[in-house]
């Protein structure tokens, strides 16, 4: 299919002797016209559609400290869209193993995922960096067993994702 993506970006970045920051907005828009033909194997053929529109907004700011331990410290916002990719919405199924059966899922819908980040480097000490992550709606691959007994692989919304890290350098 003719696929028509439009991007449009603002920046804004600041930049002084103690503080330094940027703020980033991206708006994404996708008309994939009629949707992708997808023609294989015995399966009927389908158009898969992806249009719509994501809007993801990032900012980071940091902190330069004149202090005795601390050199700096960092707080960054970061906001990720993932649409599914044509192969997660298909519904055509693979059946070259009879056993085990991949198929997509065309009612997925795209993943929004947070991450909040906090970030401390001390002088002559470790740098430290604390984050967590959240997704609503995280697209994760979902198996069932089927009438016949095979396991079917698709992908499903699995709900809450979340995730939390400490590094230490």
């Amino acid at each position: 299919s003719e696929k028509h993506l439009m991007n449009a970006y603002l920046n804004l970045r600041y930049t002084s002797k103690l503080v330094s920051g940027s703020v980033s907005l991206k708006g994404e828009y996708l008309n994939d016209g009629h949707g992708t033909h997808i023609d294989q194997g015995t399966d009927a053929s389908e158009y898969i559609s992806q249009t719509g529109f994501a809007f993801t907004p990032n900012a980071q700011v940091s902190f330069l400290l004149r202090d005795k331990w601390i050199d700096r410290i960092g707080i960054t916002y970061r906001w990720t869209k993932q649409r599914p990719n044509i192969r997660m919405m298909s519904t055509q199924a693979d059946y070259s193993n009879p056993n085990y059966i991949r198929t997509g899922n065309p009612a997925l819908d795209d993943e929004d995922r947070h991450h909040l980040g906090f970030d401390l480097h001390v002088k002559k000490g470790p740098n430290i960096s604390l984050y967590g992550q959240y997704s609503g709606n995280d697209i994760a691959p979902y198996y069932y067993t089927d009438e016949q007994g095979r396991v079917v692989n698709t992908y499903a919304n699995n709900g809450t994702y979340r995730a939390a890290g400490l590094n230490a350098l």
